[in-house]
């Protein structure tokens, strides 16, 4: 997909959901301060961010162990 320098440059307000741990492994300390220095930056730029919640992080880990591993 080429860049679209439009979508760039554009001033629009955003709505981003994000999310600092998944319920199933703790991410590190430094992995969580880089979510949460990025929350920042985005919300003095003027864009909305939404916590949520991975849904159903179990399966999709189980999923993805049968889809690359052997039986």
């Amino acid at each position: 997909v080429d860049f679209n320098e439009e979508m760039y440059k554009s001033t629009k307000k955003l709505r981003i959901g994000y999310f600092d741990t998944n319920g199933f492994l703790e991410p590190l300390p430094v992995m969580k301060r880089a979510v949460n220095e990025a929350r920042e930056r985005l919300e003095r730029n003027g864009h909305e961010l939404v916590l949520f919640e991975p849904p159903n992080v179990l399966r999709a880990y189980y999923l993805f162990t049968m889809a690359v591993t052997l039986d």
